[in-house]
């Protein structure tokens, strides 16, 4: 009987022991963070910093597992792929390059690919004058050139940007070296024609559609002229019907886009509208005679003295208001509302709650990105796809370049910029020059 006793505990504490080993492995499986004989360490992301700088910011990815290989990692912003300095197991930087931008952050180690992050890109902004020195009417190289009062720009797909020389009626034209001549009219008067013998009247806005011809807000003239590829002069629009079948007439137009489908879009400065003529000739009237601050359709929106428009790749037009202080919406739909800005003043940040004063000019660029000249602060502002309103330039009036806010203007109106947002050109109007600003 003792032996059976014995051997029964025996087996009972044999088997007892057995289990607990067992239950015991389970529980201390090494985990992916654990080293050790036979572990494998999985790759890992725990933080990157900084999230913001400009070009040539030094950027750091700590985690684990990353290797030392240059040729297992690479790095995207805004997919544009980074210049990788060092690679240490648990330490990656790269160096932030010119023209990233603002976007999102991927970081490949081999099969491992990391969550999205957004690095914001602090644009560097480079004023230089390029055309322009004292008030008059004068072609030549850069310095020599003279202007009185440019406002309205346009650019041709090779760059050469045109410019409504407003005080001398004429309009301009410039190369990328900053040369300087005559593109039509001189003096003011109201003459259709040729390049050499149409005249105009304080021409403010121009605006180049697809096909090359170059469309002018003729302000005193109260019209909106063409010039086509083949340098004939002749009216657009002029005098129309209203909704009603009433005669009706722009008065100041200052200036003029036109959508993918060929419909045209007027600032009627003085009587406070926008008006939209579709390709079947038809009129219609965004707000009236009575300046206010309405967002909503047809005449019941109000605008105050509006001046400026840009239009995007979904053919919504931007409208600086600038007797609001706003940059207002207006859809393809007729849906017009406040896009950026608040009350007047000079404030950066989210676009609902961000302060102009009397913008003049918008451009907009391929990601959708708009270019602002706060014109009565002397800056240009962006506002970026994400809607955060940003200071690239300009600070109190004066006559400096320089880079970003020791930079200043005195009244910057026209503005264009190119495809890629890498370039602007500005009218500094009470300054009498053509300014560049690169952005990178």
């Amino acid at each position: 009987m003792k032996i059976t006793k014995s051997i029964s505990i025996a087996f009972i504490l044999v088997f007892t022991f057995g289990s607990c080993s067992s239950d015991q492995e389970t529980i201390i499986e090494p985990t992916p963070e654990q080293e050790g004989p036979g572990e494998t360490v999985q790759t890992s992301l725990d933080s990157i910093r900084p999230l913001n700088g400009p070009k040539g910011t030094l950027v750091t990815f700590y985690g684990k597992n990353f290797g030392t290989s240059e040729t297992d990692v690479t790095v995207h912003i805004n997919e544009k792929e980074m210049s990788v300095v060092s690679v240490e197991d648990d330490k990656i930087q790269i160096k932030v390059l010119p023209a990233t931008f603002s976007g999102e952050i991927e970081l490949t180690v081999r099969d491992f690919v990391s969550d999205s992050e957004v690095f914001d890109y602090e644009l560097t902004a480079e004023v230089t004058t390029v055309a322009g020195s004292s008030e008059g009417h004068t072609d030549g190289v850069g310095p020599e050139a003279q202007f009185d009062t440019p406002r309205g720009l346009a650019m041709d797909a090779e760059g050469v940007v045109y410019i409504a020389d407003s005080g001398n009626s004429a309009i301009r034209k410039m190369t990328l070296e900053g040369v300087v001549t005559k593109h039509a009219g001189g003096g003011c008067s109201f003459i259709n024609g040729t390049l050499e013998t149409a005249k105009f009247c304080q021409p403010y806005g121009v605006f180049m559609d697809s096909e090359g011809a170059l469309f002018v807000a003729d302000s005193s003239n109260d019209a909106i002229r063409k010039i086509d590829i083949n340098g004939n002069v002749f009216i657009a629009m002029h005098k129309f019907q209203d909704e009603k079948g009433e005669p009706d007439e722009m008065k100041a137009p200052l200036d003029y886009v036109k959508d993918s489908k060929g419909n045209s879009y007027v600032v009627d400065h003085n009587n406070h509208r926008i008006l939209k003529r579709h390709v079947d000739g038809y009129v219609q009237a965004f707000g009236s005679i009575d300046h206010g601050d309405e967002d909503g359709t047809g005449e019941a929106v109000k605008f105050n003295l509006p001046r400026g428009l840009a239009i995007d790749h979904q053919d919504n037009v931007y409208v600086a208001d600038a007797g609001n202080d706003k940059i207002r919406k207006i859809t393809p739909d007729g849906i017009v509302s406040t896009y950026a800005g608040d009350v007047e003043g000079d404030m950066e940040g989210p676009k609902e709650v961000a302060e102009f004063s009397s913008p003049r000019s918008i451009a907009i660029d391929a990601q959708g990105s708009l270019y602002i000249t706060d014109t009565s602060n002397n800056k240009i502002k962006k506002i970026t796809p994400k809607g955060k309103v940003i200071t690239l330039a300009g600070s109190d009036e004066g006559n400096n370049d320089g880079i970003g806010t020791d930079s200043q203007f005195n009244s910057p109106q026209g503005i264009v910029v190119n495809p890629e947002g890498t370039l602007l050109y500005l009218a500094d109007s009470y300054n009498h020059r053509i300014r560049k600003i690169t952005l990178d």
